[in-house]
């Protein structure tokens, strides 16, 4: 595969053919239900590629990339990963998406999501599963209410951002929802379980309350206890698995780190087929 080049088996298309905003989308696997996967902060890279091909295995997977491009390298500490990222959130603030995202505003990129799944509702003929990662787990509280949705999965949502800015009272317990979404969030039957690390400061422990007390279907919070060493410093819930080891760790505990995630990913993928199978 080249830097340029999605893994083997992802084959992308253009989401909506016209009009805009406009994303492309990679698709794998031909099985049923349909999930729709969205990137973290570092962008659609390896890590959340090999994680859409794991859940192939049961999915058909639907995978946008919010920042134009494939994120290049593999490891967390490649600089072109980090320009990367900086160039998307940059995209991203020229469209006002990211500003919208983290100040607990509407988003367009919500109701594109919320076009794709209606999209993918009438493809496949049943309602859709949704899963956002860090900047895109609020888009998932936000978007759960939608008919074509019919799970949810939010892992380590993190924004508004609170750890090393904003962090405040306020901030920690926002879970980045409108006032006229969280009206219609808040006891919307759809199924729904989110996943953090026990001690991720980028998604606080009053967010995780909050979310509770929000969603009356919510299944309980996964918070996964961190491997002896590594307390704090780890974020992603379900990429880890598929990520190479950061600088700063230790190999065996951040291969206790990796298993962890492993077991998070499929009790998502658990609880998305369990509550989509039927519908």
């Amino acid at each position: 595969m080249g830097e340029d080049q999605p893994y083997e088996g992802l084959e992308p298309f253009r989401f909506p053919e016209v009009g805009r905003p406009a994303y492309d989308v990679y698709r794998v696997g031909g099985g049923r239900p349909a999930v729709i996967l969205l990137h973290e902060l570092d962008g659609l890279g390896r890590s959340c590629q090999r994680l859409a091909l794991h859940l192939s295995r049961r999915f058909t997977v639907y995978t946008p990339t919010l920042y134009g491009k494939l994120a290049p390298g593999d490891g967390p500490n490649d600089p072109r990963r980090m320009l990367h990222m900086l160039g998307g959130v940059a995209k991203l603030c020229v469209r006002r998406e990211m500003y919208l995202l983290a100040t607990a505003k509407r988003s367009r990129f919500t109701d594109w999501v919320e076009r794709l799944a209606a999209h993918l509702h009438d493809e496949h003929g049943h309602q859709v599963g949704v899963i956002g990662m860090c900047m895109t787990g609020g888009v998932v509280l936000a978007a759960l209410p939608h008919p074509s949705i019919g799970a949810g999965v939010s892992a380590q949502p993190a924004l508004p951002w609170v750890k090393k800015v904003g962090n405040t009272a306020r901030r920690r317990v926002s879970i980045g929802l409108s006032e006229s979404e969280l009206e219609e969030a808040c006891g919307d039957p759809t199924p729904l379980k989110a996943f953090r690390f026990l001690r991720d400061e980028a998604c606080p422990d009053e967010r995780i309350a909050a979310i509770e007390a929000c969603y009356s279907q919510a299944a309980p919070v996964r918070s996964l206890d961190e491997p002896a060493g590594s307390e704090g410093k780890l974020h992603p819930t379900l990429t880890t698995a598929f990520r190479p080891k950061p600088k700063g760790f230790e190999p065996r505990s951040y291969a206790e780190a990796q298993a962890l995630s492993r077991a998070a990913v499929d009790e998502a993928a658990d609880f998305l087929f369990d509550n989509l199978v039927g519908s």
